[in-house]
């Protein structure tokens, strides 16, 4: 009997899978462009492929089967690696290209600051700093008067969400017959956190594992991604020992998201979760606290450091503010006349420019502290630009 390795090269029979194989890639690689085309946010692709050959009690070649699975889904939204940025930053700046300032390769953060720069003042020009210039400093940012400025960035990421920023995966669960991967968001109100604005990751992974077990072993359609969405918000809503502080009325305190779901092999799956802390309810956002606690925060961290060094420009920092409570209180300033906010909190002797940076759906919030008359200026729903756009 021929070995496996002489059926793939000899026989006629054998070259089937290979050649099947390759006309659906082309079919899939096909369709794969046109659904990209269709749908801009669709960006990350998932292909499973599972052939199988059935031979007869003698080894004789009997039938081959192919078994194709393609999804298509935002990669913001099946925890598809990135580096730790601002999601709707990397969301908006899908399919734009980034000039890289320098030649040298920016963090998801840097290219925000420098995209809020240019956005504020349309004719700075910024460029990366080298290594080891001015003591570490980021960009050296020329205004149109031709002054300069030495800035560094930093990235504020709300307690909360750094303790979940990187989960993903789980361990295998053999109540699952499928892998899911979920996102949720935390649609609770300022008042309905708790010390440190605790988030019980493992009390949440362990509702929704269950809640979707209850789905599966009951039966339920799940192609019904609504449904399903629903059913784990309700358990949640109804399991969930949260601090109810104010009403959420309708919403659920958590908002869940089915981004992708598959048959898991030897039906032993996995739960994973891209989460978010945010808050969403813009209109309840009438403090600025979280926003000067967190731009004090980094100005201290990076004074200590002395991250400008002996530069002789004017000393800015740029603080990027993830998407926690501290940006949407800074991006809920829209709701808001500006005579009702106070954001003078904020002390940064040393430094002669800061700046608090939001971002959402294409536009910027900017707080600019400064050493002129008003002490603060506060920028509304600037359109966000990046270098390459502005030439």
């Amino acid at each position: 009997m021929p070995s496996d390795n002489e059926l793939t090269t000899d026989s006629p029979e054998s070259r089937l899978p290979r050649m099947v194989n390759e006309s659906v890639m082309q079919f899939l690689l096909a369709a794969e462009e046109a659904a990209y085309q269709l749908y801009d946010e669709w960006d990350h692709g998932h292909l499973f492929l599972q052939s199988t050959r059935r031979t007869s009690k003698d080894a004789e070649f009997v039938s081959y089967g192919l078994a194709v699975q393609f999804l298509l889904c935002p990669s913001w939204m099946c925890g598809a690696p990135d580096d730790g940025g601002i999601s709707a930053w990397s969301r908006w700046l899908s399919g734009r290209q980034f000039q890289t300032l320098g030649e040298a390769s920016l963090r998801s953060d840097e290219q925000m600051a420098a995209a809020a720069i240019q956005s504020v003042t349309r004719a700075a020009q910024v460029e990366k700093l080298k290594e080891g210039h001015t003591g570490g400093a980021d960009f050296l940012v020329t205004l149109p008067d031709q002054s300069r400025a030495v800035a560094e960035v930093t990235m504020h990421t709300d307690p909360g969400r750094r303790r979940l920023n990187n989960v993903h995966g789980s361990k295998p669960n053999a109540d699952l017959d499928h892998d899911w991967h979920l996102w949720i968001r935390d649609q609770r109100f300022p008042g309905d956190y708790g010390p440190e604005h605790a988030f019980p990751l493992k009390e949440v992974r362990e509702l929704v594992t269950a809640a979707l077990v209850r789905l599966e072993q009951g039966g339920a359609d799940l192609d019904q991604i609504e449904d399903i969405e629903q059913f784990c918000e309700q358990e949640i809503d109804r399991q969930w020992q949260w601090s109810r502080g104010q009403q959420l009325e309708d919403t659920p305190p958590l908002g869940v998201t089915v981004a992708m779901r598959q048959p898991a092999p030897a039906r032993t799956g996995r739960l994973d979760l891209k989460l978010s802390t945010a808050i969403h309810h813009f209109s309840q956002v009438t403090e600025t606290a979280a926003v000067v606690a967190a731009v004090q925060e980094c100005i201290d961290h990076k004074l200590a450091k002395n991250q400008w060094g002996d530069a002789s420009e004017p000393k800015w920092l740029v603080v990027v503010l993830d998407e926690g409570e501290a940006a949407t209180q800074l991006r809920g300033v829209e709701e808001f006349e500006e005579e009702a906010l106070d954001f003078s909190g904020v002390t940064f002797t040393g430094l002669d420019e800061v700046w608090a940076v939001a971002f959402d759906e294409g536009r910027f919030t900017v707080l600019r502290y400064g050493s002129g008359e008003p002490r603060w200026r506060l920028y509304r729903s600037v359109e966000a630009v990046i270098q390459s756009d502005a030439g």
